[in-house]
């Protein structure tokens, strides 16, 4: 089986403040490390952790990417909705997530 790749972006629909770009960072490295702790890849370079891409604010959820602390391999994620399933690359960092503040 092979995959047919095409070059793509993830177009930056604005920027973030630099404020609320490191209270993000910040967040995450908690559960990066609470939920990798045993990696020690990512132990060892999780000061390098940045947000690589921002695509906007939906329903109060900052849609980000984060970059890849351990190898920048390429991977195939599969993501099922309903009766649909969705397959995209994974180049270079992490797949778009989503983050809100607690109120």
């Amino acid at each position: 089986m092979s995959f047919l790749t095409a070059p793509f972006t993830i177009k930056e629909l604005t920027t973030l403040s630099d404020e609320t770009k490191d209270s993000i960072i910040e967040n995450y490295k908690v559960i990066l490390l609470d939920k990798s702790k045993d990696n020690l890849d990512v132990t060892n370079n999780i000061d390098k952790l940045d947000i690589s891409k921002y695509c906007g604010v939906y329903n109060g959820y900052y849609a980000i990417r984060f970059n890849d602390l351990v190898d920048g391999s390429t991977a195939i994620e599969e993501v099922i909705v309903g009766d649909y399933t969705f397959h995209y690359p994974i180049l270079h960092g992490e797949k778009v997530q989503l983050f809100k503040f607690n109120e």
